[in-house]
């Protein structure tokens, strides 16, 4: 029976510790995308002159934010949004409800609202 206990222990430490280990490894990967997300699961909008808002085409832009997007952000640098639940409100000053578009100028994403 006491053998029985050891095993016990020591799986259980194994699992913890590999759950550890998961867990930082999944931190990580989230800190090495270069995505700050913002109290929405989105992204905050991004530094003006910056690589993330550069584009040739209003096709490179996206939203910058998963939920009541107010600014625009090169698709290569879009948030990740899978899973994020936004409500159904339309914010003002914001792309919701089709207050606004997003439109490549001068090589810079940008929302032009409505």
């Amino acid at each position: 029976m006491d053998g029985h206990i050891k095993l016990l222990v020591v799986v259980v430490i194994a699992i913890a510790i590999a759950a550890g280990l998961l867990f930082t490894s999944q931190q990580q990967a989230g800190d090495s995308n270069n995505k700050a997300p913002d109290t929405a699961g989105g992204q905050q909008p991004p530094k003006t002159g910056s690589p993330e808002t550069f584009c040739a085409t209003d096709g490179d832009c996206v939203p910058a934010q998963c939920c009541h997007p107010n600014a625009a952000i090169n698709k290569n640098f879009a948030p990740a949004c899978k899973g994020i639940f936004c409500t159904a409100a339309c914010a003002p000053q914001t792309l919701d409800c089709g207050g606004g578009e997003i439109k490549c100028i001068k090589n810079k994403c940008e929302v032009v609202l409505k």
